[in-house]
Formats: C-alpha cells, sequence, structure tokens
C-alpha cells in the first residue's frame, strides 16, 4: 500500500472521529494542535485506525502513533512489513 493511500485512509478516520471534513484535517494534526484531541479521543482514533487497517497496533506503535504524521508513519513501516 502506498503512503499516498495511508494518508488518505487516516485522513478519512480523523475527519470521522472528529467529525470535520476529510480537506480539513490539518498535515500536523496531533493532540498538540488540536483542541479535541485528549487521550479518550485518540483512543477512539486508534481504534478507528486499526479497523480501517485491519491491522492491531501493539502498546509501542500507540506510543509512538500520537499524530497523524506519526500514525502514518506507523502504519507504513507496518503494511510494507
Amino acid at each position: 500500500m502506498s503512503v499516498e493511500d495511508i494518508t488518505r485512509r487516516v485522513d478519512a478516520a480523523l475527519a470521522s472521529v472528529f467529525k470535520i471534513d476529510v480537506h480539513d484535517v490539518p498535515i500536523d494534526m496531533s493532540h498538540d494542535t488540536h483542541a479535541e484531541w485528549d487521550s479518550a479521543a485518540y483512543l477512539t482514533v486508534v481504534l478507528a485506525v486499526e479497523e480501517q487497517f485491519g491491522v492491531q497496533f501493539t502498546p509501542e506503535e500507540i506510543e509512538n502513533a500520537m499524530g497523524r504524521e506519526k500514525l502514518i508513519a506507523v502504519l507504513d513501516r507496518r503494511l510494507a512489513g
């Protein structure tokens, strides 16, 4: 799966969780930049992304994926191997 495909699907999951248009998902979206991104919202993001990609994150991956770009990177590594 290409990084572009991963990005598109992550953006769709984030848009769904935060109830925003997919085109309004900021490149730097994370708990530091989005006021509604709290621990409960992050768990919802993790579950949505796991469902979207048919994967289950490890605790380490969850810890390392706290932001849009980090989610994409973790998924890119996971799906490449």
